[in-house]
């Protein structure tokens, strides 16, 4: 049975490259901003979460230098790089959904 009220997400810390499962309660999501590569999630805790999708770090890295990665990750303050699963894309789905749901989505164009 599938817990309708948390989402698990997969991946690595972008800065440290530890792989992890992180597992948020969607009750705790206060706001979510982004779009299907990039998104940021304000937690009920007080703390932020910027998560970028595998294919879109991937890009970013390949088209970079290593100081201009870093500048990109530090101004879109990211903290998480999804693994590419097709979980992690019904997860961030399951979130997108909720946000919209609870009216707490900002689509940034």
């Amino acid at each position: 049975m599938t817990d309708t009220k948390t989402v698990t997400l997969a991946g690595k810390q972008i800065r440290s490259y530890v792989q992890q499962v992180i597992t948020l309660k969607l009750a705790d999501i206060q706001r979510v901003s982004g779009d299907a590569s990039v998104m940021h999630l304000a937690l009920a805790n007080g703390t932020s979460m910027g998560i970028i999708t595998g294919p879109a770090y991937g890009s970013a890295a390949q088209v970079m230098g290593i100081q201009d990665l870093r500048y990109f990750i530090n101004e879109l303050n990211l903290d998480f790089v999804l693994n590419t699963t097709a979980a992690n894309d019904a997860a961030r789905q399951r979130i997108f959904q909720n946000a919209q749901e609870r009216q707490i989505l900002i689509i940034k164009k």
